[in-house]
């Protein structure tokens, strides 16, 4: 079975395919293998800069807001002509997206309502309730390991100068 936070990562990367790879030609197969990855790092954004400010949000909110950016991508971007690394161009548009308004998510994830709703999962005996207020926090650590996989690959160890070659 499935995590939530699977499900809805998955859900959006089917959302992202039908709109961006949806071509079925052997290239955009293959771009779609060759970035689905970065597409995940990308996606899991949000739930990293919701987790620094300590908010949190429901999974189906979560979906919505990332949903309601990519049609808006669809609608109002350009992304054939971005294609060559769509998943840079989403990066950039969600992060855009925040800077412009994150102090309005940040004032609704804060607001009365949402600490009610953490509150309630917090003494609710129920179990699966409580997993509901970790799944952004998964979403956000996800988003870390693949930023730490990234940075590691990228800082190859060199050699030293002073070490002497054996041959």
């Amino acid at each position: 079975m499935k995590t939530p936070e699977e499900q809805t990562l998955r859900q959006l990367l089917g959302a992202i395919r039908r709109r961006f790879y949806s071509g079925g030609s052997q290239p955009e197969q293959k771009h779609w293998h060759r970035d689905r990855q970065a597409l995940i790092k990308a996606l899991t954004w949000p739930a990293h800069w919701m987790n620094e400010r300590g908010v949190s949000i429901s999974q189906p909110r979560y979906r919505q807001l990332l949903e309601e950016r990519l049609a808006d991508i669809a609608s109002y971007g350009d992304p054939k002509r971005r294609q060559a690394y769509f998943p840079a161009y989403l990066l950039k548009c969600l992060q855009d997206h925040f800077a412009h308004r994150g102090e309005d998510y940040y004032d609704e994830l804060k607001h009365i309502r949402n600490a009610l709703y953490g509150l309630n999962i917090q003494v609710n005996i129920d179990q699966p309730a409580r997993d509901r207020e970790k799944e952004i926090d998964a979403l956000a650590r996800t988003h870390r390991l693949l930023t730490v996989k990234a940075q590691a690959r990228r800082k190859a160890p060199k050699p030293s100068e002073k070490q002497l070659e054996l041959f």
